[in-house]
């Protein structure tokens, strides 16, 4: 399969999901650099999966029934960078993760080839600040591969690095609220 195959199915299964509850709780939520995390008064300090602070609420809100529009990098190829879209249809918190993050589940549409499914992907979401920064760690997805992203969410704005295996690069793009489908999901 071609590299840009790879990146778009790594792109949209980041934002997409899980395909099963197993993976959810066999997820790897390692951390990294965990000093460069630590909470300040702008952080959320809710302690529980039920409670959003008025940061994680507003991060909800703006990802909720959202598009990523953007483009993505491959790392060691010339060219321009390929345009991407992320259709995700809700975001909520749903487990406590390591050093006070949290484990949201990011529900979103995924199209390729014959395949259009929504599908949700648990991803930990740190914060600096105010700024959440949405995470996913060498994580195994049966008969996909391994996927490890970062992507900081700023206003309307998103940014990150992306790896599928041995393949990796850059992502960004404009944050926009999705409109109404009457497309069936498969």
């Amino acid at each position: 399969m071609n590299a840009r195959f790879h990146v778009t199915r790594i792109m949209l299964l980041f934002v997409a999901g899980l395909a099963t509850n197993l993976f959810f709780v066999a997820m790897p939520t390692a951390s990294i650099l965990p000093d460069l995390w630590a909470e300040d008064e702008k952080s959320p300090a809710v302690k529980t999966a039920g409670e959003l602070t008025p940061a994680e609420e507003e991060f909800r809100k703006q990802m909720t029934g959202s598009v990523l529009v953007g483009v993505f990098s491959i790392d060691g190829r010339t060219g321009s960078p390929k345009e991407e879209r992320y259709e995700i249809s809700e975001v909520r918190k749903v487990a406590p993760g390591k050093a006070d993050n949290f484990v949201w589940l990011i529900t979103s549409r995924i199209k390729y080839g014959d395949k259009d499914v929504k599908i949700p992907v648990p991803v930990e979401v740190r914060w600096a600040g105010d700024t959440p920064m949405i995470q996913l760690t060498n994580t195994t997805i049966p008969l996909m591969g391994t996927f490890t992203a970062r992507v900081m969410i700023y206003k309307d704005r998103y940014a990150g690095t992306w790896q599928h295996d041995a393949v990796g690069g850059h992502m960004w793009g404009k944050i926009e609220k999705a409109p109404e489908s009457t497309e069936p999901v498969k």
